[in-house]
């Protein structure tokens, strides 16, 4: 394998109810496309990056999946099949798509109160605060604890934390990025189903979906499969490699992919909740986590273009990001109907009804400081440019 070129990867129907396809045959453009993979590979050769996979797909049809590795990576097995990226903030929309298919059961509901199912929660005056808060980010909860982000040890251990949480705004009035809230609403599947993540990932998505690489949480033998976590200078990020943070199932920052399976992730909510003959969810849910849950418009205080304008502003659909009328998110250009949701190891998928159209960044760098600049890190800024590149590619409408 020659890591100074894009390795082409083939996707076949029969593996993931997609089909490798030319650019041409849906409307798009072999020169563009080429040109925004040599962005991502000037990108990765120069350091800036470790390593990169993009993936873009219209139509059902997958015309661009390469990947790129820096030379001078050490220790890296990248290219070996079923390799797993670190989803970190990715793995919130797995537990958005469980929280809903739930919903449609029949079994919660998004105004139910999260103290009527976890009663420990209530402490604190939470009694009023809803699934719909916690999947939109406007709990009230804060997004810091004494613990921190890379902290292991039992689940209860957090949960114990989270309950003993005062508010600090009133819930459904903004919104303010939460990453716990997340693991509250695996904590309720988890009593709700009888079944941890894993096994509820299984049986309910990542089986229907051919998603054989997804996990929540990497143990065993899957554990050898997860690329390394790098820091800025390509080195091995140290509390990210961890044996305990690897094998904890964590409904906010815990799972475990790869670039196809996302692809086909991402291609079951442009079917509107179908694939591969399965109805996933219904085409109703799709929309309702897709568009915006509050009549809030960004404001100029919150574009004022500081670090924490995205986590006060970033997300109001159900689990997905949504295009607002100010700030957003995804990349520049794509359309209003567009979602899309980052991971903090470097992960950016979009996916565009307007356009058919899905498009994945995937790196494996985590900063010293995520929340100190994340709007123009190297890896956020690859991500935006590949996306603005992607878009760019079609030139059939």
């Amino acid at each position: 394998m020659d890591d100074r070129r894009g390795v082409k990867v083939v996707i076949t129907k029969d593996a993931y109810g997609l089909v490798a396809g030319e650019a041409s045959s849906v409307g798009m453009s072999e020169a563009r496309i080429e040109r925004a993979c040599s962005y991502v590979e000037q990108v990765v050769q120069e350091g800036s990056l470790p390593l990169a996979e993009v993936l873009i797909a219209r139509r059902g049809t997958v015309v661009c999946h390469r990947h790129f590795v820096n030379p001078n990576v050490k220790d890296m097995e990248f290219g070996i099949e079923g390799s797993a990226y670190y989803l970190a903030s990715v793995t919130k929309l797995l537990v958005a798509t469980l929280v809903m298919q739930q919903v449609e059961m029949g079994n919660l509901m998004l105004e139910g109160r999260v103290a009527d199912y976890i009663p420990e929660f209530g402490q604190r005056d939470k009694q009023g605060v809803t699934l719909r808060h916690l999947l939109s980010h406007s709990s009230g909860l804060p997004d810091q604890l004494s613990l921190p982000i890379t902290a292991t040890g039992p689940m209860s251990m957090f949960l114990e934390e989270i309950y003993r949480q005062p508010l600090v705004f009133e819930p459904g009035t903004r919104s303010s990025y939460c990453t716990w809230g997340y693991t509250l609403l695996a904590e309720l599947l988890q009593r709700v189903s009888g079944n941890n993540l894993e096994q509820l990932g299984r049986e309910m998505l990542f089986d229907s979906l051919n998603m054989r690489d997804t996990h929540f949480g990497l143990d065993g033998e899957w554990r050898n499969k997860a690329l390394p976590i790098y820091n800025e200078e390509m080195e091995h990020h140290h509390a990210y490699n961890t044996s305990g943070l690897l094998s904890m199932m964590r409904g906010d920052i815990g799972a475990y992919s790869t670039c196809s399976d996302l692809a086909a992730f991402c291609q079951m909510y442009l079917n509107k909740g179908a694939y591969g003959g399965e109805q996933i969810l219904s085409p109703i849910t799709v929309q309702r986590m897709t568009e915006r849950q509050f009549a809030w418009q960004d404001s100029p205080e919150r574009l004022s273009g500081t670090p924490r304008e995205q986590f006060v502003s970033l997300s109001k659909g159900l689990g997905w990001q949504v295009r607002g009328e100010g700030f957003f998110r995804g990349c520049d250009i794509m359309s209003p109907r567009a979602f899309f949701h980052g991971g903090g190891a470097g992960i950016r998928i979009i996916v565009d009804p307007e356009y058919d159209l899905t498009s994945i960044f995937m790196t494996s760098v985590m900063p010293s400081d995520i929340k100190a600049s994340p709007l123009y890190s190297p890896s956020m800024k690859a991500q935006n440019t590949f996306g603005n590149m992607a878009f760019a590619a079609v030139v059939e409408l």
